[in-house]
């Protein structure tokens, strides 16, 4: 059975690793928690949806209280006229 063998650099491929190493040891770093920017835009779209749905049921509710006092004043009218009627029959 073939024993595995390590992986060897050269040189040149050491000073190359190095050299990242070390930009990277000196870019500055950011503190805090990491924020992505997919996640940052979806909760903005989120936030703008809640907005418009909470704005359109308040509309929907004004329009049923609407639609039911429409219905009651009806309902009275209907009843006027038809008391309008029998009383002048």
């Amino acid at each position: 059975m073939p024993r595995a063998r390590r992986r060897t650099f050269t040189n040149a491929d050491k000073r190359r690793i190095l050299q990242a190493a070390d930009l990277a040891a000196f870019a500055p770093q950011k503190r805090g928690p990491k924020v992505d920017a997919a996640a940052r835009v979806d909760a903005l779209q989120i936030a703008q949806i809640t907005r418009e749905r909470d704005k359109l049921r308040l509309e929907l509710d004004q329009a049923q209280l609407v639609i039911e006092v429409q219905k009651k004043v009806t309902a009275l009218l209907d009843l006027l006229a038809a008391t309008d009627k029998r009383g002048s029959t």
